[in-house]
């Protein structure tokens, strides 16, 4: 649990800050370490053991989990009150409440990570449309333009012709005409 949540930390701390990652701003990281937060702080139970610190698990200034064996061992000993802390998925305790924490994460049809993941999806084929339709505009321009080009150099390419027949024709009727120097 401890190596696996410090773990998850970590990979949040990457989306927020200033370098933060790629889900920088997302609303989904927030909502991510708060379910996080969520379960390690559990508090339930009757007895002497009432939340992971009575097992042993604490927290340092930057949010790390550390697991301290003297203290687990003597919680242990309780074994009672142990196993009614702890619970079952689906009968109260501990580990009922971090299913339903955790399932309301990652919940295959309404989950808050699946919900994410299809928005992301969705938006990511939008976006791909629209560079489909931009690079087909881009394309039809660039035709547009290299058949106004070439029609343009083919016009050129005509008045060229016929300056030069009339300076032809000019040169022939000086010739002709005597004035030829």
């Amino acid at each position: 649990l401890v190596s696996s949540y410090n773990a998850a930390v970590d990979e949040l701390e990457k989306h927020r800050g200033p370098n933060a990652g790629a889900l920088a701003g997302q609303g989904l990281v927030l909502t991510v370490w708060e379910s996080l937060r969520s379960v390690v702080q559990y508090a339930g139970g009757t007895g002497e053991i009432t939340s992971l610190a009575d097992l042993g698990l604490t927290f340092d200034q930057e949010g790390r989990m550390s697991f301290d064996t003297a203290a687990f061992q003597g919680a242990a000993g309780n074994f009672d009150e142990l196993v009614t802390f702890l619970g079952s998925a689906g009968g109260g305790g501990f580990l009922d409440a971090a299913t339903g924490i955790l399932d309301s994460l990652e919940n295959d049809t309404d989950g808050i990570l699946t919900t994410a993941a299809n928005s992301i999806n969705a938006s990511i084929i939008a976006e791909g449309k629209r560079i489909s339709e931009t690079e087909e505009r881009i394309e039809n321009l660039r035709r547009t333009l290299t058949e106004q080009m070439a029609a343009a150099d083919a016009l050129i390419a005509m008045l060229e012709q016929q300056a030069n027949y009339i300076n032809t024709m000019f040169e022939a009727m000086r010739i002709s005409s005597g004035t030829y120097r």
